[in-house]
């Protein structure tokens, strides 16, 4: 027999102090993981914590936490419950924080992910001249290549190179990315320039992965009639995931890579490289973007950020090839 009591929500004539008191102590266990730490968190006995979560699944009349003598672990409610505390304690932070910015600067830690390459070679040092413009921004970077999944993992910005199949980001471009067919001298001595895309398969090729992709299949449209393309299956002695290694095994000469201007404008400046089928141009086109979760409200500290790098890339002067 279902002994729980119907659900009533909260409505107009609830105590504020009361529904977010609730909420905060929800979202303290669950981040804490037991009731003891929560309640040292919260400077709260742990009875008075365990009291307000039942008090909580009593008003929602559903079972948050599944509880034993060693762990909690949320329910399929509670999962989605905690979502949507999230989400309103983050409009709040972001309400907070737009009201205070109007009367002081911008201030607070940004995690932001970035692609180990482009990141290490290009943002780096514009994350230097950010914070030395807003001094009370703290910032955390990570650079990996990998999928991030911004929500679960508490992002508030991710800079993302290619298309962006995902729609619960928003995401503003903040410059193009054009990739080149590249070699060394010495590899084209050895072994001749191919003279269109279908060439490739007689190639040695340096294959990118990425996402589970092989990198085997190249594709290719003509400058002059776009609708013009190849396909190829390329073969090769090496592939990686990571593309400054692309760029330094096809410095070796060692193969023929796809790598992006912003990897290797200065080699092709130096000789090092020499740009292939420079009337075919790599597809698809993609960009660089600064994206951030479609359901939180962008702070000024994220904002400022995202408008600095706009700034500061769209005067980029890598893409001389292409």
């Amino acid at each position: 027999m279902d002994t729980r009591l119907p659900a009533r929500g909260f409505d107009s004539t609830d105590l504020d102090d009361e529904r977010l008191g609730l909420i905060v102590a929800f979202m303290a266990v669950v981040d804490a993981g037991s009731f003891a730490a929560a309640a040292t968190r919260l400077r709260q006995t742990p009875s008075t914590v365990s009291r307000k979560v039942a008090r909580l699944e009593e008003r929602l009349a559903v079972r948050l936490l599944n509880r034993t003598t060693r762990s909690l672990a949320l329910t399929e409610a509670g999962a989605v419950y905690l979502r949507y505390c999230r989400s309103i304690s983050e409009l709040l932070g972001a309400a907070e924080a737009e009201v205070s910015s109007l009367s002081s600067s911008p201030h607070g830690l940004v995690r932001v992910t970035l692609p180990v390459a482009f990141g290490q070679r290009h943002v780096t040092k514009l994350l230097a001249e950010f914070l030395e413009i807003y001094p009370r921004i703290e910032i955390e970077a990570a650079f990996n290549d990998r999928f991030v999944d911004m929500i679960a993992e508490n992002y508030d910005l991710s800079i993302r190179i290619g298309n962006l199949p995902d729609s619960s980001l928003v995401a503003r471009k903040l410059t193009s990315n054009r990739r080149l067919l590249v070699a060394a001298p010495v590899y084209v001595e050895r072994f001749g320039t191919p003279a269109e895309p279908a060439d490739l398969a007689h190639h040695d090729c340096i294959r990118y992965l990425l996402y589970r992709s092989s990198g085997n299949i190249w594709r290719f449209s003509h400058r002059d009639n776009p609708r013009r393309e190849q396909t190829v299956n390329v073969v090769g002695s090496f592939r990686c995931d990571n593309s400054e290694a692309v760029n330094t095994f096809a410095l070796s000469g060692l193969g023929v890579g796809i790598v992006a201007d912003y990897i290797c404008h200065d080699a092709l400046e130096r000789g090092e490289l020499v740009q292939l089928l420079p009337d075919w141009r790599v597809v698809p086109e993609s960009g660089i973007y600064a994206c951030w979760p479609g359901t939180r409200m962008l702070m000024p500290k994220v904002r400022h950020l995202v408008d600095f790098l706009g700034a500061r890339l769209s005067q980029q002067t890598w893409s001389r090839f292409g």
